[in-house]
């Protein structure tokens, strides 16, 4: 019995301490897999980084990825940063965790400017506490460190214009302002007499300097020199008479629709002269940066007599009267607000 018993507890240990082993080979590999990649490692790897989405399912996709774009702009700009001065910090995961959209009073029966206020974490791997400047705010979860959307200049708000006339909504990303923007640039008094709150004014003068300076076609007076650098143009040859100018019809980005077209005014409104369009004269079914148009125009007083219209990048139809400057003749566009007989 002895003997068997020594025999068994042999087995016993044996057996034990196989186990063990293995135990001890599997915590071996599984340190080895899960193995936390250095912060260099992170910061090389951010742009396959995958941003949870905890907001509103009803949100438009439109807006989520406009708000996706911004956090990565934030993770790029904070790992440009940190390299230089806290080498040991990373974000490691990011999430939004809320889009909220801020009634504007700006919709129309197609078209509306969308103002939504962006929350989002990051979680910062390393010394927290060193990369936490300009007003920045972090929270800890479970013992890790997440930064907030919190910063000196309060938080993100994402602006975008929509026009749902067609058949699918179509947006337009406008800008990505703040609460101290919102509040202290748009929430004077002088706008709060325009507008009523900051919210209204912010949004809508935002997307009128978003058009100010999205205005992409220009004109000017056909010189050789400057048709010179054109590989080709179009020309619409009719001379109204010998006191017209011809004209060149440029523009810096693609646009749709384009019209030359005969106008005159009407003085029905007496807050402003509109415009009618009595005939289209040219049209093209695109006006590209490398293809401008030549057109003759007329200037027989102050009122223009000839215009053009176009859609475009956002699917906005705008016009412009071409008109000559009392000052030194030069030609500008002026926007005009355009009516059909």
């Amino acid at each position: 019995m002895i003997t068997k018993k020594s025999k068994m507890t042999a087995y016993v240990l044996a057996v034990t301490l196989l186990i063990a082993m293995a135990a001890a080979g599997c915590t071996i590999n599984e340190g080895r897999e899960t193995t936390e990649p250095t912060p260099e490692e992170i910061r090389n790897s951010a742009d396959s980084l995958l941003i949870q989405n905890e907001a509103n399912e009803a949100i438009p996709e439109a807006v989520v990825l406009y708000a996706e774009d911004y956090v990565r702009q934030q993770i790029e700009s904070y790992h440009t940063g940190w390299a230089e001065f806290a080498p040991e910090n990373a974000v490691s995961e990011a999430k939004i965790t809320g889009i909220t959209q801020v009634n504007t009073g700006t919709a129309t029966e197609n078209t509306s400017i969308n103002l939504y206020l962006l929350e989002y974490r990051l979680r910062v791997v390393g010394n927290i506490e060193s990369v936490l400047v300009g007003g920045m705010n972090h929270e800890e979860t479970d013992g890790e460190n997440w930064l907030t959307e919190w910063g000196s200049t309060g938080q993100p708000y994402l602006l975008l214009y929509c026009d749902d006339s067609g058949a699918e909504a179509v947006w337009q990303p406008i800008c990505v302002t703040n609460t101290d923007v919102i509040q202290v640039d748009y929430g004077t008094p002088e706008m709060l007499e325009q507008y009523g709150n900051p919210n209204t004014a912010a949004a809508m003068e935002l997307y009128q300097k978003y058009i100010d300076a999205e205005i992409c076609v220009d004109a000017d007076y056909a010189t050789e020199e400057l048709l010179s650098r054109y590989v080709s143009f179009d020309e619409f040859a009719l001379q109204p008479d010998e006191y017209a100018q011809r004209i060149l019809i440029s523009t810096n980005a693609l646009v749709k629709d384009f019209s030359f077209v005969d106008i005159s005014f009407s003085e029905a409104d007496e807050q402003e002269i509109l415009f009618i369009e009595n005939e289209e004269l040219y049209s093209l079914n695109e006006l590209t940066p490398e293809h401008p148009l030549v057109v003759w125009v007329s200037f027989p007083g102050t009122i223009p007599s000839k215009a053009i219209t176009f859609t475009d990048e956002i699917g906005r139809t705008r016009s412009f009267a071409i008109v000559a400057s009392g000052k030194d003749g030069s030609i500008l566009l002026s926007e005009i607000r355009l009516l059909y007989r």
